[in-house]
């Protein structure tokens, strides 16, 4: 039931708002990343924020991203960050 209350609150973003499923989906794409580039999770979200690749895409693209599997989700932010150039 503690759970339901929390998913309710939203958290801040630089883009305003992101709700608590967006907030822990990012947590987990960060995860993803940080394994496959066997990189610490503090760097990679460095890389996200800095980039404008976790507001601008995965707490505005959370309704399409979650419906992919983590290997995709992880190929897909890999792809982005080497696109915006904070990978090479």
């Amino acid at each position: 039931m503690e759970h339901d209350i929390i998913q309710q609150r939203d958290c801040p973003s630089e883009t305003g708002t992101m709700t608590f499923d967006q907030l822990d989906f990012a947590t987990f794409c960060i995860g993803c990343v940080s394994d496959a580039l066997h990189l610490n999770q503090r760097d990679v979200y460095d890389k996200l924020y800095e980039s404008g690749i976790l507001d601008g895409y995965i707490v505005k693209a959370y309704p399409y991203l979650h419906t992919l599997s983590s290997e995709n989700i992880t190929k897909e932010l890999i792809d982005c960050m080497k696109f915006k150039g904070v990978l090479e």
